[in-house]
C-alpha cells in the first residue's frame, strides 16, 4: 500500500468528485464508503480561495482487502493527517475504486476548518511526509500488504501514467540495456552513453546518480537511475559489486525482525502525530459546543450554495448561533470563576457581604408583611360584608312577619 497525493496546481473543484464518481459507478467499480458527496461539493463551492481541496488516494497492489479493515484504516489514516482535530472541524469524502484489478481508497478533502471558517491545509509535502510515510511503512508491516519500499520491486525508470505506450518503451530499453550489460557488451556507464547516442537516443541529463533520455513522442524526458546509469559504474567489476548490494538487501528486508520494526515506527508515528496535533489545535482550537451538524443543516436546506449570497448568509446565520453559544458559556465561565474567587478568599469581605444579605432580607419581611395585611384587609371586608348580610336578612325576615300577622 502507497498514500499517494495528487498534483493540484489550479486549486481544485467538484470536477475532482465527479472524475472519482464518472461511468465507474454505474460499471460498479466505484462506490462512496464515507462522507457526504452532495455536502462535500456545497462546502467547495463555500471556498473563496483558489486553493479548494487536498485529494489523494491509499492505493493498494491488492485486489480487494476486508471491509472493516478498510474503515479502521481510512479513520486512522484521518487522525495522523489532520492530527488533533475533531470530526466535526473538518469534512472528507472517501471513494472506492477497483477498476484497474487493485483496491484504490480515494479522499477528498475541501481546505476549510469547519468551525473557525479558517483555510485548512492537510498536508504540507515537507513538513508532513516523514508522519505520512512512518504510517505507511507501520500498516504495510502490520497487516502484511504489498510494500513498495521491497528492494525486489525496485525500478530504474521513472515513468509516467498518461504515456502507458511510451512508458513500455522507456521499460523495453531499461531492460535491454541491463541485458547487454550482463552480456559484457556495455562495460562502464561512458560506455553506455556512447551506445544511446549511437543509436539517436536523446539523452537530456546527465547527473552523479541518473541520466535522462527522451523518446520522439515524448513530452517530458524520463529519469534512468541507480546501478548501471550512476557515475559509480566504471566497469564490470563495479556492476558485480551492485547485483551483490541489491541480493543483500533484499535478503535483509526478508530476514527483518517485523516486530521490532513495528514498535521502532509506532514510537515514530506517536512523536510525529503528536508534534501535528499541537499545531493544529493552536491553529484550530475546539470550540465547545460548536456542532458542525447545525453547519451542514444550514447548507443542506439552502438547496445550490453556488450563489456566492447564498454562501454568505449561512456562514453569517452559523455564526450569529456561535456567538450566543459562546455568551452562554462567557457567562457560565464568570460564575464558575466567582464561585472560585469566593473560596480562594478573593471575594467582597464578609461584613459587606452580611450587611447586603441583611439588606435583601429586610426587604423581604417588608414585603411578607404587606402581602399579610393586604391579606387581613381583605378578610376584614369579607366578614364586615358577612355581618352586613346577616343584619340584611334578619331585617327582611322581620317585615315578613309583621306583613304575614297583619
Amino acid at each position: 500500500m502507497v498514500v499517494k497525493f495528487f498534483a493540484n496546481k489550479k486549486g481544485g473543484s467538484v470536477a475532482a468528485i465527479d472524475y472519482l464518481l464518472n461511468n465507474r459507478v454505474k460499471n460498479g467499480t466505484a462506490r462512496v464508503l464515507e462522507g457526504n458527496e452532495v455536502l462535500t461539493r456545497r462546502l467547495i463551492h463555500l471556498i473563496e480561495n483558489r486553493q479548494k481541496l487536498t485529494v489523494g488516494c491509499l492505493s493498494f497492489e491488492e485486489e480487494d482487502i476486508h471491509e472493516e479493515l478498510k474503515f479502521k484504516l481510512m479513520n486512522d489514516f484521518e487522525e495522523i493527517l489532520l492530527a488533533g482535530l475533531n470530526k466535526d472541524q473538518y469534512n472528507i469524502l472517501w471513494i472506492e475504486h477497483t477498476d484497474k484489478n487493485r483496491l484504490e481508497l480515494n479522499f477528498v478533502i475541501p481546505k476549510l476548518e469547519l468551525m473557525s471558517k479558517k483555510a485548512l491545509q492537510p498536508y504540507f509535502h515537507r513538513a508532513d511526509l516523514p508522519r505520512v510515510e512512518t504510517w505507511q511503512d507501520l500498516v504495510n508491516l502490520k497487516y502484511n500488504f504489498t510494500n513498495p519500499k521491497d528492494p525486489s520491486k525496485n525500478r530504474h525508470v521513472n515513468t509516467s501514467k498518461t504515456e502507458i505506450r511510451l512508458t513500455k518503451n522507456y521499460e523495453l530499453i531499461d531492460a535491454e540495456l541491463q541485458k547487454l550489460v550482463e552480456k559484457g557488451e556495455i562495460n562502464s556507464r561512458i560506455h553506455l552513453l556512447d551506445v544511446l547516442k549511437h543509436n539517436d537516443f536523446e539523452i537530456t541529463r546527465v547527473a552523479d546518480e541518473y541520466i535522462s533520455l527522451k523518446l520522439p513522442n515524448s513530452k517530458k524526458a524520463r529519469r534512468f537511475k541507480h546501478d548501471i546509469y550512476s557515475s559509480k559504474f566504471t566497469s564490470l567489476d563495479s556492476f558485480e559489486i551492485f547485483k551483490q548490494e541489491n541480493n543483500n538487501e533484499i535478503k535483509n528486508f526478508n530476514n527483518m525482525n517485523v516486530e521490532k520494526e513495528i514498535d521502532q515506527l509506532t514510537l515514530r508515528l506517536h512523536k510525529y502525530t503528536q508534534d501535528k496535533a499541537m499545531k493544529n489545535i493552536k491553529k484550530y482550537p475546539y470550540q465547545v459546543h460548536a456542532n458542525n451538524q447545525i453547519e451542514q443543516r444550514f447548507i443542506l436546506e439552502q438547496g445550490d450554495s453556488t450563489n456566492d449570497k447564498t454562501g454568505i448568509t449561512i456562514i453569517e446565520r452559523i455564526r450569529a448561533e456561535r456567538e450566543a453559544r459562546q455568551r452562554t458559556i462567557r457567562e457560565l465561565e464568570e460564575q464558575r470563576i466567582g464561585i472560585q474567587n469566593i473560596f480562594a478568599g478573593h471575594a467582597e469581605p464578609l461584613s459587606n457581604r452580611i450587611g447586603k444579605f441583611r439588606d435583601k432580607y429586610e426587604q423581604w419581611v417588608s414585603n411578607v408583611a404587606k402581602s399579610i395585611e393586604g391579606v387581613i384587609h381583605e378578610i376584614r371586608k369579607i366578614k364586615i360584608f358577612n355581618k352586613y348580610k346577616e343584619v340584611y336578612f334578619d331585617k327582611t325576615k322581620y317585615k315578613k312577619q309583621n306583613k304575614q300577622r297583619n
